[in-house]
């Protein structure tokens, strides 16, 4: 698919003697895909093998905080897929005072890794639409928490195949939807080794309607009151 649009985009150069922002944001996007596929692969693999409850303690050098204002930044980490996916109906719902809010997100790439895995779940495996819900929960003398829920439309045989037991998934490259449900489990893990925590994919039934409905809730620990 990279390689298409590189094509495309060259044609689009001889033609017009420019470059549409769509283009170059959808480029952005595949090399970050590119750039988290290592990681992720090596990590698929090690739950594959039963290794999964192994602590990873060594993190990048550059695995370190961010400070954002949230509104801004979830639009940027959004707008790939939403560009890559611009038939899927997209819904943000956070309050505006929430989104002017200045926060650090700590162990930013790996709360990016887990939240990639959400949104990569629910945009290529769902249906027709896909909401984000951010809240904000503070404590006096704890960090905040941030939790981010995704839902998405979803056929039910596609529920079916995301929920099957862990012993049923004994070859990692077997299906997109096993490689789905192995990245959860990594993104488990890098949430839990972050201190924060990811609820089960869960699946619910729609009255009259042909989909269902797959929510998940990523939780992660944030500072709030920062200087950016």
């Amino acid at each position: 698919a990279a390689v298409r649009l590189l094509d495309e985009i060259e044609e689009e150069i001889e033609t017009t003697g420019k470059i549409l922002k769509s283009s170059l944001v959808e480029i952005r996007h595949y090399m970050e895909e590119l750039n988290y596929l290592g990681k992720d692969t090596l990590d698929i693999f090690r739950v594959a093998d039963n290794s999964v409850n192994q602590q990873r303690t060594e993190r990048s050098q550059d695995n370190t905080s961010s400070k954002v204002i949230l509104g801004n930044w979830l639009d940027t980490t959004t707008l790939g897929w939403r560009t890559l996916y611009d038939d899927t109906m997209f819904e943000m719902d956070l309050p505006e005072e929430l989104a002017q809010r200045r926060i650090e997100i700590l162990y930013n790439l790996d709360f990016r890794r887990a939240l990639r895995v959400l949104l990569h779940n629910a945009f290529r495996h769902g249906r027709e639409w896909v909401r984000i819900e951010a809240r904000l929960k503070e404590q006096a003398g704890e960090d905040a928490k941030l939790t981010l829920t995704v839902t998405n439309g979803a056929y039910p045989d596609i529920a079916n195949d995301m929920t099957r037991t862990f012993s049923q998934r004994e070859r990692p490259s077997a299906s997109p939807l096993i490689r789905a449900s192995l990245g959860l489990v990594v993104a488990r893990q890098l949430t839990t080794q972050s201190g924060g925590s990811l609820t089960e994919l869960v699946f619910t039934d729609r009255d009259d309607e042909e989909l269902c409905e797959a929510h998940i809730s990523l939780t992660w620990p944030i500072k709030t009151e920062v200087t950016l």
